[in-house]
């Protein structure tokens, strides 16, 4: 009895931590960059709480980030560049943007970015998409 109640303990800690994961259809490079409006690689200058830009959202509260843009792929997007996340909690998709970050931004046109939209911390290894990206750029000029 005592290992059935342990199990089925163990089980309902479980759960939760499964449904508060972010959750989003992967899609490929070429998705994220056809579905935004903007698309470069930045440095994060600035993070600041600030109150939520778009009119649907029930969320009151958002984080802005002033992001100097090293390299632009889509848009003409300015330098610096305003960018706004919802705020990080558990099962949202937001961005934890960071200052002194270099990230690889897809911005809609709301100038909302986060995880689905594929915005991300650049990384080492992220040169092929960052080749792909350029690729495109030059593709579709």
């Amino acid at each position: 009895m005592s290992c059935i109640q342990a199990v089925v303990g163990g089980a309902l800690f479980i759960v939760p931590t499964l449904g508060s994961a972010c959750s989003c259809l992967p899609d490929s490079v070429e998705g994220h960059y056809g579905a935004a409006a903007e698309v470069f690689v930045g440095r994060v200058v600035t993070v600041r709480d600030a109150a939520h830009p778009g009119p649907l959202f029930d969320a009151a509260a958002a984080v802005a980030a002033t992001v100097a843009v090293e390299e632009a792929y889509k848009g003409y997007p300015a330098s610096p560049s305003a960018v706004w996340s919802e705020p990080v909690h558990p099962g949202h998709c937001a961005i934890d943007l960071a200052v002194g970050g270099r990230y690889l931004f897809y911005v809609h046109v709301s100038g909302q970015v986060d995880l689905c939209g594929g915005t991300r911390r650049l990384l080492a290894d992220d040169r092929d998409e960052l080749a792909d990206l350029r690729r495109l750029r030059n593709v579709l000029r």
